[in-house]
């Protein structure tokens, strides 16, 4: 016996199920399920009968079929190895399974053109917004095209960036460090600090131009000096990164008071090479880092950093695509504000 119902235990409903069903079109049907006054009473009724026929109810129909909602959040990291990127995935997608929604991670590994093909499947995939952090976002110069594909991807899937381009309105959060870096650098002028090197880093990535710029300003108005040899930014992010600054520091004809970091990372990799070239810290040298990962607390000594408070920052990650996925406005820059965490790494004149 042939039956048109669609039941249970038959294949997920679809929208083209209850336009056949119901004898009106699938867009009909649309209008129907998201409430829509501009439907003939007639009709209504039909696709409503449909939607009973077909074993769901018209709140839960409505809800999977008309929202087209998929609950998968997209995430694009450039670096999933880096820990600041990672700690702040891992607490986003322990919100969101607790909310009822996967998180589809995405790695480009750095590369621009793989950001891209990320972004493309993601939006293909239509998750219900994405993540994009750092990679052409936080470059030095943002390419134009970069954002226009960026914007481009927003038309079709809510995005939220986790870096300040001024170019576009999509929805930001962004650090503001000022505080941090001035508490950071105040920190080392009372430990006795009079010079000060910045290490590690790339100049093609905005946040190095951005805190160097802060370090200079704050370390001359607690009267900290520092000279052209030790401005060491021509390395990477990495552990490996740090072991090349702190080479090529330990070559100079005299060490600085104080080595300031470009991040957490960056510093395990300087301590592991001063220790190499016979240097102590903070002995000979005082050492921070930046982003308060979690290799600052594990080694020794433990690293002053200016510290992100990864669980708050998912949480406003997480709350802002909230947002976006309902349509609800959302100011379109959030900013996040990371702390001194002050450990041994400087802690010279202990009171």
């Amino acid at each position: 016996m042939h039956n048109d119902a669609v039941g249970p235990s038959h294949k997920a409903v679809t929208i083209y199920d209850i336009s056949r069903l119901s004898g009106v079109s699938p867009a009909t049907v649309s209008r129907v399920l998201s409430g829509s006054a501009r439907v003939s009473e007639a009709k209504r009724k039909a696709v409503l009968q449909a939607v009973k026929n077909s074993g769901f109810t018209p709140n839960a129909l409505a809800q999977s079929l008309a929202s087209s909602q998929t609950h998968t959040i997209g995430f694009i990291v450039p670096d999933i190895k880096n820990p600041y990127f990672s700690s702040i995935y891992y607490h986003v997608e322990i919100l969101a399974s607790q909310n009822g929604y996967s998180v589809l991670l995405a790695n480009s590994r750095g590369d621009f053109a793989n950001e891209s093909k990320l972004l493309g499947a993601l939006t293909g995939r239509r998750a219900d917004a994405i993540v994009f952090m750092g990679g052409r976002t936080d470059a030095y110069q943002c390419s134009e095209e970069g954002v226009q594909e960026l914007e481009k991807a927003n038309q079709l899937v809510p995005l939220l960036l986790t870096s300040r381009v001024e170019s576009t309105s999509i929805p930001q959060l962004c650090s503001n460090e000022d505080g941090a870096i001035s508490a950071l650098m105040r920190h080392l002028s009372e430990q006795g600090c009079k010079t000060f090197a910045v290490l590690g880093g790339t100049e093609e990535v905005r946040v190095l131009h951005h805190r160097r710029a802060l370090m200079l300003e704050y370390g001359h108005q607690f009267g900290m000096e520092t000279r052209p040899e030790w401005m060491i930014t021509n390395t990477s992010f990495s552990i490996e990164g740090g072991k090349q600054a702190a080479a090529q520091l330990c070559e100079t004809a005299s060490l600085p008071d104080a080595a300031c970091c470009m991040n957490d990372t960056i510093a395990v990799g300087a301590l592991q090479q001063l220790r190499c070239c016979g240097k102590r810290v903070p002995e000979d040298i005082l050492l921070t880092g930046f982003d308060g990962e979690f290799l600052s607390d594990i080694v020794y000594p433990g690293i002053t950093t200016a510290e992100f408070d990864y669980p708050d920052f998912a949480q406003r990650v997480f709350d802002l695509l909230m947002k976006r996925i309902h349509r609800e406005p959302c100011a379109p820059v959030t900013e996040i504000y990371p702390h001194l965490t002050v450990r041994g790494s400087t802690q010279r004149n202990k009171t």
